[in-house]
């Protein structure tokens, strides 16, 4: 019998263990992760703390404030890119009216965020195919919540707002300005309930 000594370089250590990657669910799998970044954990939890599923009570308003519509939504947040990173899907309509009505057509959108550990921010893309939206911010710990902030679609001021949160609620609120920052008015409002297995 002959041994063969494979010294331990870094091309050859031990890599995480994935499931076999193939199919049509490869990229999905390559992507999941099943918690934070030990090293970076701290800064990771600000969004982090969001990780699992949610059901939301969503409204959008016109400039007046006056109600345009209500509806419910799920959001979901996992952990991907070795627990780097946060990945949301938003979906209407939400489960339980999916399986009433399960030919029912699913609007939905994703972010896609992670931790800048260097500058202590997030970079953060929303992706919505339906609406054909894209748009890329920042966000940061503000007080006791979180600021995204960023040109919307047309190029104004834009500010999502993470408020009074808990492990069970958060508040969610979309900001909009169309004199530059003048003056704001809450274009869409999401109310947060975790849900519980």
């Amino acid at each position: 019998m002959i041994y063969i000594h494979i010294p331990m370089t870094p091309q050859n250590y031990p890599q995480p263990t994935l499931p076999e990657l193939h199919g049509r669910f490869a990229a999905l799998e390559a992507l999941r992760a099943d918690g934070p970044d030990p090293e970076r954990k701290a800064g990771l939890m600000l969004f982090g703390q969001f990780v699992g599923e949610w059901l939301m009570d969503v409204s959008f308003f016109q400039p007046d404030g006056k109600l345009i519509r209500n509806f419910q939504a799920d959001w979901v947040f996992s952990w991907i890119l070795q627990g780097r990173a946060i990945q949301d899907v938003l979906m209407h309509p939400c489960r339980e009216e999916r399986a009433q009505n399960p030919n029912a057509p699913l609007k939905s959108g994703s972010t896609i965020r992670y931790y800048d550990h260097e500058q202590d921010l997030w970079p953060v893309v929303w992706i919505g195919p339906e609406s054909n939206t894209y748009v890329s911010l920042i966000g940061r710990k503000n007080g006791d919540g979180i600021l995204v902030e960023g040109p919307d679609t047309d190029g104004s001021p834009m500010q999502w707002i993470f408020s009074d949160i808990t492990p069970k609620t958060f508040r969610w609120r979309g900001m909009t300005s169309k004199d530059g920052g003048k003056t704001w008015f809450m274009e869409q409002e999401m109310f947060a309930t975790r849900r519980m297995k």
